[in-house]
């Protein structure tokens, strides 16, 4: 016992004591009823946790962070807690340089009517939005958010919906600099059926530095660029596929004046407007050329892909342009989309696209395609939004030891998987690395035989110590992903038990301490013993009582 008093102690020396976590519940039986009661009662660090439900009225819509360094989070995601702001007022206000390091995520917000943004105002403000949606919202500065000023805005996974603006300014967003260093990111968003008076359906960008990955844009509408118009700033794009867009006048896709634009392995199709399918650049008289850089891209399916009327510099390379462009290594050929009627627009077997984009091109460390797979599958990268590969294979894996002693001597861990019948040993890439997730490790080398039934075994061994360094104490589901000569993974699932010392383990707990939202695969590295999504006492008891065995 004396050993559990000793840890205990060391544990509430290690987390900090000023953190808190404030509960929100409109129906009762929490700290508050609203959320602006929360975050009036937080300071910086704090966490507020709003219950399932639908908030609306007083005191849940137009919430002001107060610049505090908060994280607002929905208890069980944007499905399950609403923000209604039943046309009068707008969801959530950041201002004043301040919330940089604030966090708002898992809400749905609907119905805003701000006089910024419909449903969010970031004025001079720089935070995280994570996992958030916007649907319905009418404003008068973005139809769902509007970004003036210096920000660093950050938004993960977020979805526009049915936003709508009257004038000038993005149906859904509006990132408006001012001149100022402005540098919104999106990442993994969706932007579907918005629409803008004038000037991107989608997404409005006036003087500001604008890096979007991962996105999709589709069946946004307004009169000059369907989904994105950008005005005087820089703006690449990664990974994004534009389908569905159009416009009354130029750009179906986007539209750009006086602008920098890098496009690199984008999709467009489907998108129309008098001029310019996918992209225009056009202004009366000239006056407003832009530079366009495209690598690794498809515009196809629209027809007439491009207007450039400005004197614009629009360079294009291994690329498949639907009528054709001069430049290195472009093509001009049906791409072999698997069904852009269904708007599935990856590539069958038989596509030109595949391994046809830039030889020079390298990905960076992790890099992945819209699916989130490898962005280079077979040493050179295929065009468009999404890397060919077919459909992984799920095999039996075991995994040895699986009970991983981390204070015992060794050098290997190993994964072994067997291949149905048809497979042979040629089929395995064995020269590229497997790897493990969720812990990111991957594997030092591959070996490759029949086993006894005649059967391709395949044995995948990992470094111990990048698993005692990766992992934390406790049981963890892991899953390795291997992959075939073709381009096919194939992978397997199994549960290990990581053994550390009892104050090494104490550490790594701190670190988690009332962390929230934990679940499959790691439960937080492990620490969420009693599976209930949050790493808290009952967790640590678990623990301690297990070291107690080991005494």
């Amino acid at each position: 016992m004396n050993k559990l008093i000793l840890v205990f102690t060391c544990l509430l020396l290690a987390i900090p004591c000023q953190a808190k976590v404030i509960y929100v519940d409109a129906d009762g039986g929490a700290d508050y009823k609203t959320i602006q009661a929360a975050i009036d009662d937080a300071n910086d660090g704090d966490t507020v946790l709003v219950a399932d439900g639908t908030y609306h009225g007083d005191g849940n819509r137009d919430i002001d962070f107060k610049g505090k360094a908060i994280t607002l989070r929905s208890k069980n995601g944007p499905g399950k807690c609403i923000i209604d702001c039943q046309h009068s007022g707008g969801g959530f206000y950041f201002h004043s340089g301040e919330d940089k390091n604030s966090v708002l995520e898992g809400f749905t917000i609907v119905d805003g009517s701000g006089g910024g943004g419909g449903a969010m105002t970031v004025h001079h403000s720089s935070p995280l939005l994570f996992n958030c949606k916007f649907i319905n919202n009418a404003g008068g500065g973005g139809g769902a958010i509007w970004v003036y000023g210096s920000s660093s805005i950050i938004l993960i996974n977020c979805t526009f919906s049915g936003n709508s603006i009257g004038c000038e300014g993005g149906g859904g967003i509006y990132n408006d600099g001012n001149g100022e260093d402005s540098r919104p990111t999106l990442i993994g968003c969706t932007f579907n059926g918005n629409s803008a008076a004038y000037g991107g359906g989608a997404m409005y960008n006036s003087l500001t530095n604008v890096t979007v990955v991962n996105c999709t844009f589709s069946g946004n509408w307004t009169n000059v660029g369907g989904a994105i118009e950008n005005q005087s700033g820089n703006l690449t794009l990664t990974n994004c596929v534009f389908s569905g867009n159009s416009a009354t006048w130029w750009g179906g896709g986007l539209h750009s004046v006086r602008s920098n634009l890098i496009l690199t392995n984008c999709t467009f199709s489907g998108n129309s407007a008098p001029d310019g399918n996918a992209i225009a650049c056009c202004w009366d008289w000239g006056w407003y050329p832009s530079n366009i850089e495209l690598d690794n891209c498809i515009l196809w399916d629209s027809g007439s892909e491009i207007y450039n009327t400005d004197g614009s510099t629009i360079t294009i390379i291994y690329s498949n342009v639907q009528g054709g462009w001069l430049g290195k290594g472009n093509i001009d050929a049906d791409p072999c989309f698997v069904e852009a009627d269904s708007n599935d627009y990856h590539l069958l077997p038989e596509s030109p696209c595949i391994n046809a984009g830039d030889p020079n091109y390298v990905a960076e460390p992790n890099e992945t395609d819209l699916d989130g797979r490898p962005r280079v599958i077979d040493d050179r990268i295929d065009m468009g939004a999404y890397e060919f590969s077919v459909q992984p294979i799920e095999l039996p894996m075991k995994f040895t030891p699986q009970a991983l002693n981390c204070n015992s001597k060794g050098k290997w861990v190993k994964a072994h998987f067997v291949l149905p019948a048809e497979f042979t040993v040629g089929d395995v890439d064995a020269n590229r690395p497997a790897k493990v997730e969720p812990l990111g490790i991957e594997s030092h080398h591959i070996d490759v035989f029949i086993n006894e039934d005649g059967l391709v075994e395949i044995e995948v061994a990992f470094e111990r110590g990048a698993f005692c360094d990766a992992a934390g104490c406790g049981s963890i589901e892991i899953t390795v992903v291997g992959l075939l000569t073709n381009g096919q993974y194939f992978y397997g699932t199994d549960t290990i038990k990581i053994i550390k010392n009892s104050f090494e383990c104490l550490a790594i707990l701190s670190s988690h301490w009332l962390e929230m939202n934990c679940g499959k695969p790691d439960w937080c590295n492990g620490f969420d013993a009693d599976r209930d999504t949050t790493v808290n006492l009952k967790d640590f008891a678990l623990m301690a009582f297990h070291w107690l065995e080991e005494i």
